[in-house]
């Protein structure tokens, strides 16, 4: 009677881990299967949105489309299409941040050239030195600048993640599972 306990709960504790292990490689989005986000409004952070929002005056120059493609725990990858008409010059690069104005220290991006015309460029996100073991977000702000100047075009789009500082594959992907930001983040 107790090999048939032993055994019953063993399967049971392998079934279990099995079905982490197995819902923690479950890859949600991908670059094959993108995540086209929307842009963000939350009226709690209005005076952030009016005060950090910009957009291009000139009607040419259009953000397109903003996709997630890759999402790993200490790490985001967005395509963002765009056209650009070259009214502020050839130097100009996409990059942003992740989360509200005060908490953008907490992420990297990786800047990238923008070209006259149609293109497409992807941007890489991670946490920084200055990010915690675990830190949560709400949107991704893309960013258009000039080389060395503020940025011309900077908007907020919505895309509620939990990062896991420093940690990727299966492992990284359980731990991110078992964060919860939930209470913390805003309200979309």
């Amino acid at each position: 009677m107790l090999q048939k306990a032993l055994m019953v709960i063993g399967l049971i504790v392998v079934m279990v881990v099995g079905g982490l292990v197995f819902f923690a490689n479950i890859e949600l989005v991908s670059e094959e299967a993108p995540l086209v986000l929307q842009e963000w409004h939350d009226p709690k952070h209005l005076d952030e949105l009016e005060q950090w929002r910009t957009i291009w005056n000139e009607s040419k120059n259009q953000i397109k489309r903003v996709e997630v493609i890759t999402d790993e725990p200490d790490r985001l990858r967005v395509k963002m299409a765009y056209y650009y008409s070259g009214d502020q010059g050839e130097s100009v690069f996409a990059c942003g941040h992740i989360a509200l104005r005060n908490e953008q220290m907490k992420w990297t991006c990786v800047p990238a050239p923008l070209s006259l015309g149609d293109g497409e460029v992807i941007l890489q996100f991670q946490t920084s030195k200055q990010a915690i073991d675990y830190e949560c977000s709400a949107q991704v702000v893309m960013a258009i600048y000039r080389a060395g100047d503020m940025p011309f075009y900077n908007n907020y789009f919505a895309y509620k993640k939990t990062w896991v500082k420093g940690e990727q594959g299966t492992l990284g992907r359980l731990k991110q599972r078992f964060y919860s930001c939930e209470p913390s983040l805003p309200q979309m």
